[in-house]
């Protein structure tokens, strides 16, 4: 399957989910983001075998999202809005010739380097493989 193929259909789940205001908007990594103040979700997709990218094609990778917050907000509304974003890619889900084969995983919390303002942030992985 062609990497933009699964963009379409990866960005497209996920719009829905925040016209409906499941989640919190979302910067896809092509995108240029001023970063808010409040919490706020960086999406990126990741092919698992770079040779599969020369030519667009993937089999397989992960669906990586970093959410970040800041310490005030505490670490309960960073776990909630990972929650949220398992919920819309639940395991053996198969959309789009997309299947989500495991559970995806929450990792520890991580301290922002970019900027020394408190804020946090917290990579949720989601494997995937298409068809």
């Amino acid at each position: 399957m062609k990497l933009s193929e699964i963009q379409t259909a990866v960005y497209a789940r996920l719009d829905t989910a925040i016209a409906n205001g499941e989640i919190l908007a979302v910067q896809y990594s092509f995108e240029k983001f001023d970063r808010p103040e409040g919490m706020y979700i960086e999406f990126h997709i990741v092919p698992s075998e770079p040779t599969d990218n020369w030519c667009g094609i993937t089999r397989s990778g992960k669906l990586l999202f970093n959410v970040f917050g800041r310490h005030p907000d505490g670490i309960f509304g960073v776990t909630e809005e990972c929650e949220k974003i398992l919920d819309l890619f639940p395991e053996r889900l198969l959309f789009d010739g997309i299947l989500i084969p495991d559970e995806g995983v929450m990792r520890k919390e991580q301290e922002d380097k970019e900027k020394d303002d408190g804020r946090f942030y917290m990579p949720l992985i989601i494997n995937y493989r298409s068809k």
